[in-house]
């Protein structure tokens, strides 16, 4: 390929390209309770209810707009067969702060459905 082929395939590339949010991280719970763990049907992921002092599971606004506020959402794999990184390491401690009725600190970045999308958990006193 030459030179001018390889500039033009960069711009290319550049001007059909779109945002992407995949390390960014836009919304942060602290200090939330635990009040419930599953799995999903089909073995996709946990699911995990954490209530804030309010009792209510925060509402969650994604950047393009979604928003969400069911439940938080631990998703085994990225979309194709490929497993999320640390995710059983992000369930063995939910599941420790869970039995230990600690308190969580949850990093979410985006929305599936009525769902949050966890990212990390933080458990603490």
């Amino acid at each position: 390929m030459s030179a001018t082929c390889k500039v033009f395939f960069f711009f290319l590339v550049l001007l059909f390209s779109f945002s992407s949010y995949a390390a960014t991280k836009f919304g942060e719970y602290t200090h939330m309770k635990i009040t419930s763990v599953e799995t999903g049907w089909g073995g996709e992921g946990v699911y995990f209810k954490a209530v804030g002092s309010d009792n209510k599971v925060p509402n969650y606004t994604a950047p393009n707009g979604a928003t969400c506020s069911y439940q938080f959402y631990f998703p085994r794999t990225d979309g194709s067969s490929n497993q999320k990184p640390l995710f059983k390491e992000n369930v063995s401690l939910l599941m420790a702060a869970f039995a230990a009725g600690k308190g969580v600190q949850v990093v979410g970045t985006g929305c599936s459905g009525v769902n949050i999308i966890a990212t990390s958990i933080k458990a603490f006193e």
